[in-house]
C-alpha cells in the first residue's frame, strides 16, 4: 500500500501543472541570474543578478540592473510581461555604437527537473547605424537574454 501510494504521489508530482503567476504571486520575488554571461560574481563562477523582481505599493516591478532601467508588470495568462519602446531612441553617430530601441519581457515558469522556478526571457532590438568594422553588428539587431531565479 505504501508503495502504490508512493507511485502515485511521485507520477502526480511529474506531471504537476506549471504555476501561474499573477501580481500578488511571491515566487516571482528576487534576483535573477543572467545565463550565458561572461559576467560571474567575484571569487565564484556564480552569474551575475543583473535582474530583480521588486513588490511595489501597485504591484510588481522589473529592474534591469544591467541597463538601470525598471518596468511595471502587467499579468498575462499566467505570466507576468513588460513592453518598453525607448522613448529617446538615441542619436548614435559615433562609429560602433547602437542604440537601445526596446525591451520587451515575460516572468515565466520554467520546469527544472520536476519543479518549476521563475524565469525571466528579455527580448532587445538595438539599432547600429554605423558599424565600425567589418562583420560588426549593422542595422536593426533583435536578441534574446535569458535569466532564471537566484
Amino acid at each position: 500500500m505504501k508503495l502504490l501510494l508512493s507511485i502515485l504521489v511521485a507520477s502526480t508530482s511529474v506531471f504537476a501543472q506549471a504555476p501561474k503567476y499573477d501580481l500578488k504571486t511571491k515566487a516571482v520575488l528576487g534576483g535573477y541570474e543572467q545565463l550565458n554571461s561572461s559576467c560571474t560574481e567575484s571569487g565564484t563562477r556564480r552569474p551575475c543578478v543583473l535582474a530583480e523582481v521588486v513588490k511595489t505599493s501597485t504591484g510588481l516591478k522589473l529592474n534591469l540592473l544591467d541597463h538601470d532601467l525598471s518596468f511595471p508588470l502587467t499579468a498575462e495568462n499566467g505570466r507576468l510581461t513588460f513592453d518598453w519602446e525607448n522613448p529617446e531612441n538615441g542619436d548614435c553617430d559615433d562609429p560602433g555604437c547602437g542604440n537601445l530601441l526596446s525591451l520587451k519581457g515575460v516572468v515565466y515558469p520554467l520546469k527544472k527537473g520536476s519543479n518549476y522556478v521563475p524565469a525571466l526571457k528579455v527580448f532587445k532590438t538595438e539599432d547600429y547605424p554605423f558599424p565600425e568594422y567589418e562583420g560588426d553588428n549593422e542595422g536593426e539587431v533583435k536578441s534574446v537574454v535569458n535569466f532564471v531565479k537566484r
